[in-house]
């Protein structure tokens, strides 16, 4: 099969049943697809009611899109002719038709672009092809390990990230914890295509107003970076660039603010039949067996969404890098009964910090509910989690996502998840402490910072800190202390830990090497007295 370019999905009982590739229709603007593949001049694609169609049209003016379970079509014919408006019939001939809010906002320039489209059947009509350019998997891609599920089939992953950093990320984000997925899409700062076409990213910031950033600083490494990808096809150089005026902060990390909520309006225009949108960056690790297990337990026609709860400004959101969960629901409420609201919120925008802030505020400003479900969805790492009478929480919860991982991290722990003997039970945070983590710690570390020195979650795992003349003498202040489960040593400060965690090397500074130590005795004593996990909740600090 030829998969090159760009491609969409159309699947089910076939309309049109011409053999080899469906032909661009010469003299007008619109075009059937069947199996095969083809190439159109404008437009874009969405895929039809999976149980009636497999050919997709697309026109300026025609889209078929399935929304809340009902097949929608909807045609404003400008010229186009009556043979449009035939086979717009014969496609809905056997649906129930029901208007909607117009969606051609989400779908004008420079959405529309040259397409591939590849419609494929195989093995009894099992195999999917997903947008080429985005990810495309099939049963026949996956790995064996791979849980069988109907619920799959109705999940969405976006990923956010950034020209400077998605290269480096995004294959190994796609080989490890997506490598289940059957729906992913890549949005960045920038319009690419990743090894040869492999992975196609789009620009979640091209439908941004001029007038928005025309004079907006935030705006000035985005410029400059689609002018060096269109001269050079190298943007290496602006690694670590700082913003214009905020010399503290990296132009990349102040640009990131402003995808969010036009990334949710994208998505929904490319996959709006779907129950869930699961948001994560191209750090974040997701749980696929976990996460599905769990939404089965959710209602998509809910108000709520998920995700890990902070505060910033007395606004409740859900943290971005944690990952969040949207149903369909509040989906539809955003991008189709609140039609441009990310043009709404751009107006907004510099009253906020954070991307993730700003999409909470407006989804909490048009009914959407946060559901905290901390530690199932978690900002730590598997490196940095707290396990201990500090944080019992982490113990018996599943772990559905988990952040800061770095692709060496990824391909460490999906072979871990691998090689789980009994990898059809729900993988928790004990199980990962104890399977995967317990083994690296040693009784002391040099070079290392095993986190001893934050406060941690809630202010529970660390931060206590006393003056010591040495190591070894932190060490005696722990031994001590019967709430020490780890400690730290820099800078002739002795930092003691409530909760055990791994943590990072890290090297020497100005003020001296970095000294870590655990007190296994009382940690393996304290396992001991724990209960087993005989029940396990997806339930979160706000149940």
């Amino acid at each position: 099969m030829n998969n090159t370019g760009r491609s969409m999905m159309g699947w089910g009982r076939h309309i049109n049943q011409r053999p080899g590739p469906c032909s661009f229709c010469s003299g007008t603007d619109h075009m059937i697809t069947c199996t095969g593949s083809v190439s159109t001049r404008s437009g874009f694609v969405t895929s039809a009611a999976s149980s009636m169609v497999t050919c997709a049209i697309m026109t300026h003016n025609i889209r078929v899109i399935e929304v809340l379970g009902e097949v929608v079509a909807e045609a404003v014919v400008e010229a186009v002719g009556e043979d449009v408006e035939e086979v717009v019939g014969e496609m809905v001939a056997e649906a129930e038709v029901e208007e909607i809010p117009d969606l051609k906002s989400h779908l004008r320039p420079p959405w529309d672009r040259s397409i591939d489209v590849i419609s494929w059947k195989g093995n009894g009509g099992e195999d999917v092809l997903e947008q080429a350019g985005s990810f495309y998997s099939s049963e026949s891609h996956k790995p064996e390990s791979c849980p069988h599920s109907a619920i799959a089939q109705k999940i969405v992953i976006t990923i956010k990230t950034g020209a400077t950093e998605a290269a480096a990320k995004i294959p190994t984000q796609v080989r490890t914890t997506l490598r289940c997925a059957e729906h992913v899409f890549f949005f960045s700062d920038l319009e690419q295509d990743l090894e040869g076409g492999k992975y196609y990213l789009h620009d979640a910031l091209d439908t941004i107003s001029p007038s928005i950033m025309d004079n907006n600083q935030d705006f000035e490494f985005y410029k400059k970076q689609r002018e060096l990808w269109r001269t050079q096809k190298n943007i290496t150089s602006l690694q670590g660039a700082k913003h214009p005026t905020a010399k503290s902060d990296l132009a990349a990390w102040s640009l990131d603010k402003w995808k969010n909520i036009h990334i949710l309006e994208k998505v929904w225009a490319l996959k709006p039949d779907m129950d869930w949108f699961i948001f994560i960056d191209a750090d974040t690790y997701l749980v696929w067996s976990n996460l599905l297990t769990w939404l089965e337990t959710l209602d998509p026609t809910s108000r709520s969404y998920y995700g890990s709860a902070s505060t910033w400004n007395g606004i409740r959101y859900a943290h971005g890098g944690s990952g969040y969960i949207i149903p369909k629901a509040m989906m539809y409420e955003m991008a189709v009964k609140q039609k441009g609201i990310a043009a709404v919120w751009d107006t907004k925008l510099h009253d906020h910090c954070c991307g993730d802030i700003a999409l909470s505020a407006a989804l909490q400003e048009h009914g959407g509910v946060l559901d905290g479900r901390w530690p199932l969805i978690s900002g730590e790492s598997p490196w940095s989690m707290p396990f201990g009478p500090g944080t019992p929480e982490y113990c018996c919860w599943p772990a559905t996502t988990m952040h800061h991982l770095t692709p060496a991290g990824m391909e460490e722990f999906v072979e871990y998840e691998e090689q789980r003997l009994n990898k059809s039970a729900l993988l928790t945070h004990n199980e990962i402490f104890e399977d995967f983590l317990l083994a690296k710690i040693p009784e002391s570390r040099s070079d290392w910072d095993n986190l001893a020195s934050e406060a941690g979650v809630f202010g529970r795992t660390g931060g206590v800190s006393s003056d010591a003349a040495s190591i070894e003498e932190c060490a005696k202040i722990c031994k001590e202390d019967e709430k020490c489960f780890q400690y730290s040593y820099h800078e002739k400060t002795c930092s003691i830990g409530r909760s055990v965690r791994l943590g990072h090397a890290r090297e020497a500074d100005e003020d001296g090497s970095w000294q870590s130590g655990w007190n296994k005795t009382r940690l393996a004593a304290w396992m001991k007295e724990q209960p087993p996990c005989d029940y396990v909740t997806f339930e979160g600090e706000d149940n």
